[in-house]
């Protein structure tokens, strides 16, 4: 019902994230963030953005409107909605999100948005005069959470307490992926088949040639070990 600050990016993805929404409602959730808060340089924050003081929301009002976290694309915040997307199996979704947020988007590349373009940023401004133009770079939790919906998420090699997890969340357009992880003091070669276009889950491991039942890999201190996964 306000004018301004009718939905805000967090509410949604941590709805799913901690899981507190009804079953029924996670969907609509996301597809609010998609219809309401999508652009082409990256998700907004809060939409509208506010244009006067606002006690309830506080400094984030104060801040002019399409930037940083008063309507601008701010990228910690994608972070999270990459891995409730992933949490909800929308590979094409989640894998869109990477592309707008990692550097050299070919939507807003480096010439427009001055990022280095090896560096992830902490946001990218949504007003019509600095449209694209990035802030704080390095500086930003950005860069954890990003590559933590990659290599977690996406690519689906997952800390768990019972061990490494694998769940993958591949877009249909990439067939083949490899990784190489750390865990616990074992080194894993992670190479993933989605050449059927299945995009998530596992139908297949086979842990040093020998296949394994189920996606938790076993539970081992040391050593390197080569996983074939097929979804």
């Amino acid at each position: 019902k306000s004018k301004e600050g009718k939905i805000f990016q967090n509410s949604q993805s941590w709805a799913v994230l901690g899981k507190v929404a009804p079953k029924d409602r996670l969907l609509r959730c996301m597809d609010a963030v998609e219809e309401h808060l999508k652009l082409d340089i990256g998700y907004r924050v809060c939409f509208p953005p506010f244009t006067d003081y606002d006690a309830r929301v506080g400094h984030s009002s104060t801040m002019p409107p399409g930037n940083i976290e008063n309507g601008g694309c701010y990228n910690h915040a994608a972070g999270f909605k990459l891995i409730a997307d992933c949490m909800l199996k929308r590979p094409e979704v989640a894998w869109e999100t990477f592309r707008k947020i990692a550097p050299g988007n070919p939507q807003n590349p480096p010439a427009r948005s001055g990022a280095e373009p090896f560096a992830f940023v902490n946001m990218y401004r949504a007003h019509e005069y600095v449209y694209g133009e990035s802030l704080y770079a390095w500086n930003t939790g950005t860069a954890a959470w990003m590559v933590m919906g990659l290599i977690e998420w996406i690519l689906g090699a997952r800390r768990s307490h019972a061990g490494l997890l694998i769940d993958p969340c591949l877009s249909k357009n990439i067939t083949h992926a490899k990784l190489f992880r750390t865990f616990r003091g074992a080194s894993y070669s992670i190479v993933i088949d989605n050449s059927a276009g299945r995009c998530c889950g596992v139908t297949k491991i086979n842990f040093n040639q020998k296949p394994i039942e189920g996606n938790l890999l076993p539970t081992l201190k040391s050593g390197h070990h080569e996983v074939e996964v097929i979804i």
